[in-house]
């Protein structure tokens, strides 16, 4: 009876252990912010007391204020209508010796600097969203290198992005478009720069350079693309109007089954999530039957950074969890 209750005893760990690693990396990040009901987390509390925010409680609804800038717009930690991240106005409420704890906290934490795999090998299709022109070689590399192992194997990918004019600021001088010794990731042995090299000024025509210049090999013939203009009223696309054209330019083509969807940290979550409202909001009921996979490559701070930098980054995390915050809200 003893040995039968000892095996019962190891059975049910091993079956809790395995449900919990089942659970994409997404999924315990979401858990990392928010809880079941509607308060913020312990790992977020932190962070917003480190931030000078002190809620009366830490329900999502309170927290918003706060986050948002209704209360007082000094605490604000999101970016104003057309601000770009990296031009989001620092908090200088933050005190620099607290800005290495709020980094860890968002990165490892919570997990928003986590590297998030597959869950499956075989998908119906792969979706890569647009970003700036590091990012978009970080995701790249990450897909390669994923097809290379055969941890993916190579479908249709989608290429998603919209018209943005690019921006030195963060990257997309026109002396990196063409660098071979970009440091993150090599180009094709057949590629060759043009001696007359384009002159890119648009998301969507640089995404299409980085491929012709760095995708794999297995993956050529299988692109599809989905470049769309900016809505009307934004000066440059979103990640909302880039899927809504994604799913209204191919939604026929897309059969029931897995879709791996192909990003970078700390932008998974927040990407999921807009997928999310998209499919409850903007095309109700067709999502049924397709099940979305976001996974991307890890973040971490860079140790040389300086002070100045490091409250730079800071302030691009905070931006991205209060952005989640806001769609978390139900």
């Amino acid at each position: 009876m003893k040995n039968r209750i000892n095996y019962l005893i190891i059975f049910l760990t091993l079956f809790s252990y395995n449900n919990i690693s089942a659970k994409t990396t997404v999924e315990k990040i979401n858990e990392n912010i928010i809880n079941s009901d509607q308060t913020v987390s312990k790992s977020v509390q932190r962070v917003l007391n480190l931030c000078g925010i002190f809620p009366k409680n830490y329900s999502l609804n309170e927290v918003l204020i706060w986050v948002k800038g209704d209360k007082d717009p000094k605490y604000s930690l999101v970016r104003q209508p057309g601000e770009e991240r990296w031009e989001k106005k620092e908090n200088l409420i933050i005190k620099n010796e607290d800005l290495d704890e709020i980094i860890e906290i968002i990165l490892n934490e919570i997990g928003l600097g986590q590297r998030i795999e597959p869950s499956l090998s075989n998908y119906n299709g792969i979706l890569f969203l647009g970003a700036s022109l590091p990012s978009v070689r970080e995701r790249l590399k990450y897909l390669n290198a994923n097809i290379e192992n055969k941890k993916i194997l190579p479908v249709t990918t989608y290429l998603i992005g919209g018209e943005r004019k690019l921006s030195e600021k963060i990257g997309e001088g026109e002396e990196q478009f063409y660098n071979k010794n970009n440091g993150i990731i090599e180009f094709r042995s057949d590629y060759k720069v043009p001696k007359t090299p384009l002159k890119i000024t648009d998301e969507r025509e640089m995404l299409k350079l980085v491929f012709s210049q760095s995708l794999h090999p297995k993956l050529q013939n299988k692109i599809a693309l989905s470049l769309s203009e900016k809505d009307p009223n934004e000066h440059r696309a979103t990640t909302k109007s880039t899927i809504k054209y994604f799913f209204n330019d191919y939604f026929w083509n897309l059969k029931n089954g897995n879709y791996i969807v192909i990003s970078n940290q700390p932008f998974v979550l927040y990407q999921k999530l807009v997928m999310q409202k998209i499919c409850k909001l903007y095309i109700e009921n067709q999502c049924n039957g397709i099940h979305f996979d976001f996974i991307g490559s890890e973040l971490t701070l860079n140790k040389s950074y300086s002070v100045d930098e490091k409250r730079k980054f800071a302030t691009k995390l905070l931006e991205n969890l209060a952005q989640n915050l806001i769609l978390l809200k139900n």
